[in-house]
């Protein structure tokens, strides 16, 4: 299951992933999230993985032309987990991307949610 949310007054989304994702969800939560990018120009995003699970392949490639379409549309990314190695894909990811990457264990989820409100660009 894919869930999102926005946070009010805020370019601020939450994305949170807990479980099998159809392409249709996945679809869904792209389409709230460009609209938001139209409204507010660069976001912020909160990456909350609780679990993967089963997911419809055809995501991959989408993901991947999502993430390069928008990548300048996103100005801070919050990867919240326990997953193993999501803390090292943090890492790799930050120098890529013109965003700033950062990844939090999920005891700091409101950490996460805090530097999303609060760092300077």
């Amino acid at each position: 299951m894919i869930n999102y949310h926005e946070e009010p007054e805020t370019n601020i989304a939450e994305i949170t992933i807990d479980g099998p994702i159809s392409r249709q969800a996945y679809d869904d939560v792209c389409a709230q999230l460009v609209t938001l990018i139209e409204r507010k120009g660069k976001v912020r995003l909160l990456e909350h993985i609780r679990d993967v699970g089963k997911f419809d392949l055809s995501i991959i490639p989408a993901d991947i032309a999502f993430s390069f379409h928008h990548i300048k549309d996103i100005s801070h990314c919050a990867i919240v987990s326990e997953a193993a190695g999501l803390d090292w894909l943090a890492k790799v990811l930050d120098p890529l991307f013109t965003c700033k990457v950062r990844y939090f264990e999920e005891e700091d989820l409101e950490m996460a949610r805090q530097w999303l409100r609060t760092d300077e660009a």
